[in-house]
């Protein structure tokens, strides 16, 4: 979609309804320079393939705990691979625990910088 807008810095994409979407891999990948990348609000429930979807990207911690935590929160389909990039979740909370949780229990594997 964006695949190497390395020039892109903002993007307000959290009014977008991707609730049917299936594959969203690639999708920012190597958008080095976006730092306002915000999908919390995202309903990734349909979502089977992510890989590569934030490649090269960091996205604020307090931005990306929260999209950990919403979607743990929803129902979404096992052995989803996503990229978030650099960037980094906060340790010993929430974000951690749904974190955890998509790993774990969804069997997801979640490519980010680790612990803040």
């Amino acid at each position: 979609m964006f695949y190497n807008c390395s020039s892109l810095i903002t993007l307000d994409v959290s009014y977008w309804d991707v609730s049917s979407v299936e594959q969203l891999q690639y999708a920012f990948n190597n958008c080095s320079s976006l730092i306002t990348l915000d999908v919390s609000s995202w309903d990734v429930s349909s979502v089977v393939y992510m890989e590569g979807f934030a490649t090269g990207v960091t996205i604020p911690t307090v931005t990306y705990d929260a999209t950990l935590i919403a979607w743990a929160a929803q129902t979404v389909q096992s052995g989803v691979t996503v990229d978030f990039g650099l960037s980094k979740y906060t340790a010993g909370g929430a974000a951690e625990t749904a974190r955890t949780y998509l790993d774990d229990t969804k069997t997801w594997t979640i490519q980010d910088g680790g612990a803040a």
